[in-house]
């Protein structure tokens, strides 16, 4: 129990550490547009500083291959049938709390907002909120 302790506090303390060196390195970070759940969009249009982060890396050629991942695994991605899709759907509503058919109205909008996604520089201006 104890060790278990001391090694997710040694894991966050590297996460915190690797990020602080991805900020001095001129690290990368790859963004996607948030969603809008209630109205099942995704805002384009938001603010980089609002954009979700889905990865950092340290250089631009690492995050342009995590964007590429990103776009392979959906080309990959085996759709579900509907009574699957219905399910995880419900299962993710209780997950975040939220009301049940949130995240029908979202259906299709994390490929979307994923295909929108762009490669950020950690010291991008934008960034700050």
């Amino acid at each position: 129990m104890k060790a278990k302790l001391i090694i997710r506090l040694v894991v966050a303390e590297a996460m915190v550490l690797c990020a602080a060196y991805a900020n001095a390195a001129g690290g990368w970070y790859l963004m996607e547009p948030p969603i809008d759940h209630d109205h099942g969009k995704v805002l384009y249009e938001a603010p980089i500083a609002y954009w979700t982060q889905e990865g950092s890396f340290d250089s631009a050629t690492q995050c342009e291959k995590g964007l590429s991942e990103n776009f392979q695994w959906f080309a990959r991605a085996k759709p579900l049938s509907e009574k699957q899709q219905e399910r995880s759907e419900a299962d993710f509503d209780a997950m975040m709390k939220w009301a049940p058919g949130t995240m029908r109205k979202s259906r299709g909008m994390g490929q979307a907002a994923a295909l929108a996604a762009r490669c950020i520089a950690s010291d991008d201006p934008r960034l700050a909120k």
